[in-house]
């Protein structure tokens, strides 16, 4: 069993990597890529589709400005075990911030 075209795509927009990186590595460790992890990765794009309405929270303030949109954590978390599960470098995709390389 593989992954689906529209899985990979899913893949890449979680991970953001382009299609053609994700279905090269993908092919580039196929013999470490069991069923079992495959039905991991996608137990985490389920999870992916289900909490992506909560990557918003509602939060109550006295200004009445309630939306929280820092939603790394559950993204990152997500990021991270379908990263391991695949044998990618994690901090590739974490979403700690950017910054700006020493010279």
């Amino acid at each position: 069993m593989a992954f689906i075209e529209a899985e990979k795509n899913q893949i890449s927009i979680i991970l953001g990597r382009r299609p053609v990186d994700v279905t090269y590595w993908l092919s580039f460790n196929a013999v470490n890529i069991t069923s079992q992890v495959e039905t991991d990765v996608r137990t985490q794009l389920d999870r992916w589709d289900a909490e992506g309405a909560k990557f918003v929270r509602l939060t109550s303030t006295e200004s009445n400005y309630g939306v929280n949109t820092d939603s790394s954590e559950a993204k990152d978390d997500i990021r991270k075990n379908i990263s391991v599960l695949l044998g990618l470098d994690y901090m590739q995709f974490a979403s700690s911030g950017t910054y700006l390389p020493r010279s």
